[in-house]
């Protein structure tokens, strides 16, 4: 089975991933110290803090990333599982098994193509910020890697 079709399949995965990432980065934010110290260099003794507003921000920036991640990620599944209830049972249950033919293989990555389309002018991205190659498996791994 190709990288593109198994991705697809652990979209789920992938997803609960990203949210348990999201709540651990909350976790830290509020396990961390906010606490003056003092420090010493060769000049002088000091007190220091952290800068609220650096963390903070990194701190939003970094779950806003997260965030249009998962949207991303949401809706691949979105249309990718409408394309599986499209599929006959058989084909389904061999497609989630790994087993496929070279035509249920060929019409997969067709639809991961188009989704992955839809999905750049939806989010923005223009066809002429992504060059494509001749060969479909790494127009995959391009798409995959601007849009994972």
């Amino acid at each position: 089975m190709s990288n593109g079709v198994y991705d697809y399949l652990n979209l789920d995965n992938r997803i609960e991933e990203l949210e348990k990432r999201k709540s651990a980065i909350h976790q830290s934010l509020y396990a961390r110290s906010w606490n003056t110290r003092i420090e010493y260099d060769e000049l002088s003794i000091h007190t220091t803090a952290p800068r609220v507003e650096s963390v903070v921000s990194d701190f939003v920036e970094t779950l806003e990333i997260i965030d249009k991640r998962l949207e991303r990620l949401r809706k691949r599944r979105k249309y990718f599982k409408a394309f599986l209830n499209e599929l006959q049972p058989q084909a389904r249950i061999r497609l989630l098994n790994g087993v496929i033919s070279e035509g249920l293989k060929t019409r997969v990555n067709q639809e991961i193509q188009e989704i992955e389309l839809a999905i750049s002018y939806e989010f923005g991205y223009k066809e002429s910020d992504i060059e494509l190659e001749d060969d479909f498996f790494t127009n995959i791994e391009i798409m995959a890697e601007v849009f994972g």
